[in-house]
């Protein structure tokens, strides 16, 4: 049967580069070496192999199932919810809508929390800008002002021009912020082979789950 959904316009290049922002546009990447650190040098990265293939195949799998229910109903703006209750009746539609209202909380929650810890930190530590403008303000205060401008910006979700500017700016954030602790590990770790070797190819099952969490962060949550 032929498909009644709309044909793409993205080519394969922007398709693959979008996945990759979409994979590192996030602060999963900044948090790899510890997660790498209590997961060892073999189950760190067998752990993010593992993860990644099980996330490429739960993607194609939506996907194939979506393009199902396209054919049979005919029409090409349904959502996962829609999908849920076309296949299994409402309570799984309504199961799916919680779930992904669940998901979003708890990503904004992480993301409330990683900045407010961080601005939190820099405005007590001495020896930079923010220090210098807002000293010793609370993790509390910085959520606050975080939420006071985010929020309001949802207003311009709908402008995919706008949407597309603050993507590429946040992976321009990014890039700079993984080569700023790049360059500061190996400024303060000469000997970095050295302390590498030194970690363990596996670890106890406790430090393998206090970073599990990292994992998911890095390819499911973003893929949701």
């Amino acid at each position: 049967v032929e498909s009644f959904q709309r044909p793409g316009t993205e080519s394969n290049l922007n398709t693959l580069v979008t996945t990759i922002k979409v994979i590192v546009g996030g602060v999963a990447p900044l948090l790899m070496p510890w997660c790498i650190k209590n997961q060892g040098l073999v189950g760190g990265p067998l752990t993010v192999l593992g993860v990644g293939l099980l996330s490429q195949y739960t993607v194609k799998q939506l996907v194939e199932y979506r393009d199902a229910v396209v054919v049979e109903t005919g029409r090409d703006d349904l959502t996962y919810v829609d999908v849920a209750r076309h296949a299994f009746g409402d309570v799984a539609a309504n199961s799916v809508f919680f779930m992904t209202i669940v998901n979003s909380l708890g990503v904004c929650a992480a993301y409330s929390s990683f900045i407010g810890s961080t601005m939190a930190t820099l405005s007590a530590t001495p020896g930079n800008i923010i220090f210098d403008v807002f000293p010793s303000i609370t993790t509390n205060y910085w959520q606050i002002a975080a939420a006071a401008v985010v929020l309001p910006l949802n207003t311009l979700a709908g402008n995919s021009r706008f949407l597309s500017v603050v993507a590429y700016m946040g992976a321009g954030a990014l890039a700079a912020g993984v080569l700023t602790t790049c360059w500061y590990g190996f400024s303060v770790t000469p000997d970095f082979l050295g302390n590498l070797a030194a970690l363990p190819w596996f670890t106890t099952p406790q430090e393998y789950f206090t970073s599990f969490g990292v994992v998911p962060l890095l390819f499911c949550v973003h893929f949701a």
